[in-house]
């Protein structure tokens, strides 16, 4: 799970609008076994990959630089493979 960032000071009381693609905390990994990071907006369930997931004001951004990742988009609620060279932004 990505932890800390203050989501409230970063993106102010107005929230997404007023500082879109703010970063508030994120978190690179490589990983060859199965595994889940959980952000604000997406969690990800990752198949062998290099990945990125940014939590930022307007969302949870995915991006897939080698391999797959199966993105769980909370608010749509549903799951996306978002594979290499591809992003993925699960909205506010």
């Amino acid at each position: 799970m990505l932890a800390g960032g203050n989501f409230k000071k970063k993106c102010g009381a107005s929230g997404a609008r007023a500082s879109a693609a703010k970063v508030v905390r994120q978190l690179w990994g490589s990983g060859a076994s199965k595994f889940r990071t959980k952000g604000r907006y997406a969690s990800a369930t990752i198949r062998g990959t290099v990945w990125n997931m940014t939590d930022r004001c307007d969302g949870t951004l995915t991006k897939v630089t080698q391999g797959s990742v199966t993105v769980g988009d909370f608010k749509k609620a549903k799951n996306v493979v978002v594979k290499a060279g591809k992003t993925y932004l699960a909205k506010a």
